[in-house]
């Protein structure tokens, strides 16, 4: 999944304040269809079993909890 892969090297790149790369993971993540599947996992991110909904991914929560992600994604 893009946005699985996307939202890692955006970590990253706030991790290495690369506010360029930053902008090139929020645009990546906002094309549709991806836009209706982000909006799902930033809610499923804040929600109790967060851990077993990302069992494959488990970075992605914390990582959708960033406030800076979230507000560059509304």
């Amino acid at each position: 999944m893009i946005a699985g892969l996307a939202l890692p090297r955006w970590a990253q790149a706030y991790e290495e304040d690369d506010r360029r790369s930053m902008a090139e993971c929020v645009l990546t993540i906002r094309k549709q269809p991806f836009a209706e599947v982000i909006a799902a996992m930033l809610a499923h991110a804040m929600r109790p079993g967060a851990e077993v909904v990302f069992s494959g991914q488990p970075e992605l929560p914390q990582i959708l909890r960033n406030r800076h992600l979230r507000a560059q994604l509304r």
